[in-house]
């Protein structure tokens, strides 16, 4: 909270970089940062994303908050205990239900992990419209064109909604 109260300040297409470290408690059993905490620093770095767009206290006044509804990662090497990394995230596009974001995990500038999230944000317990929050920018905002491979993640996305239904 402390790096997006005085970090700065980012325009919603811009990158955003945090630093993390790796505890013991991140771990498993190969000592190696498990793949739950993947997720849950995509997390950590979305609200941070959302806290230098400067729109996340007027989320939190409304009750909003944002939440990861798919991701995708790839594992490239392994990030070990107590090593120093950065998550570099940056929104690529979105439609009229959900945003999406990647998010690079690197050691000194080396990618080890890459991961795509799908998200969506829930404002007392109902989806808000992305165009909604995106006008809580104050930018007059279009989204990105969606690159090949997220168009085709989210046909296979709506494939297994299809056949898990």
């Amino acid at each position: 909270m402390v790096k997006i109260l005085f970090g700065p300040r980012k325009h919603p297409l811009e990158k955003s970089v945090v630093n993390f470290r790796v505890l013991p408690t991140d771990c498993d059993l190969n000592f190696h940062m498990t793949s739950a905490r993947y997720a849950a620093f995509t997390e950590a770095a979305t609200i941070h994303l959302m806290g230098q767009m400067e729109i996340l206290d007027e989320l939190l006044k409304r009750r909003c908050f944002p939440i990861n509804n798919a991701i995708n990662v790839t594992y490239i090497r392994s990030i070990k205990p107590f090593e120093k990394f950065t998550v570099v995230s940056r929104i690529i596009a979105w439609d009229d239900k959900y945003w999406y974001k990647d998010h690079r995990f690197e050691v000194d500038g080396e990618l080890r992990a890459y991961a795509i999230a799908r998200g969506v944000v829930i404002c007392r317990r109902a989806v808000a419209s992305i165009s909604d929050i995106v006008a809580l920018t104050g930018e007059d905002l279009v989204s990105p064109p969606f690159p090949e491979n997220v168009l085709m993640w989210k046909e296979f996305l709506d494939a297994k909604k299809v056949q898990a239904s």
